[in-house]
């Protein structure tokens, strides 16, 4: 997305060490504006330290701790937590987390479904369509066909829904849908 929108894609020289103090030493010399990061990564610096041009922050890959949100939310122009499984193309949801907005739900909120994807949630077992919690079940564009020579776990996370008239992923992840 970096190489899209014109902007320039920093390497690290030891990535393996892409952490703490060596993390912030790449952000304040390389001046990054904005970084994609798994919270546990994000949780070993401190934004006090971080060089002002550094605005923009999508965290995803794991649950996004409250405590590590609230240390971030006011730092940040644009703070987003993302979901999605590498089947459906990785990054499905984007929830933005405003300042404005109670901590209630920042580490579990995962946000609106991406253009081109679709996000339900089911009983697991008869496949009925849920508002309260259930399985998440994702569909849309970048849906993959299955697993490579994988059949039967392909059979089993792969699905057609007989009510949406729909193939989708069944992520074994619980969820719910929220007013907002």
């Amino acid at each position: 997305m970096a190489i899209t929108n014109g902007s320039t894609i920093c390497f690290a020289k030891n990535p393996k060490l892409l952490v703490g103090n060596y993390l912030l030493d790449v952000i304040k010399c390389n001046e990054i504006e904005a970084m994609t990061v798994v919270p546990t990564i994000l949780a070993t610096i401190s934004p006090d330290k971080c060089s002002q041009t550094f605005k923009y922050l999508e965290v995803g890959g794991e649950v996004l701790p409250n405590n590590l949100a609230y240390l971030w939310k006011n730092r940040l122009t644009k703070f987003f937590n993302s979901y999605g499984p590498t089947e459906v193309g990785v990054i499905v949801t984007n929830y933005n987390i405003i300042p404005e907005k109670s901590l209630v739900t920042f580490g579990s909120a995962v946000g609106t479904p991406r253009d081109h994807t679709s996000i339900y949630i089911c009983d697991p077992i008869t496949q009925e369509l849920l508002s309260n919690k259930g399985e998440i079940l994702i569909g849309g564009a970048g849906l993959a066909r299955g697993y490579l020579n994988r059949e039967d776990v392909t059979k089993e996370r792969f699905i057609f829904h007989p009510i949406l008239q729909k193939r989708l992923y069944r992520t074994g992840d619980q969820g719910c849908i929220l007013e907002d």
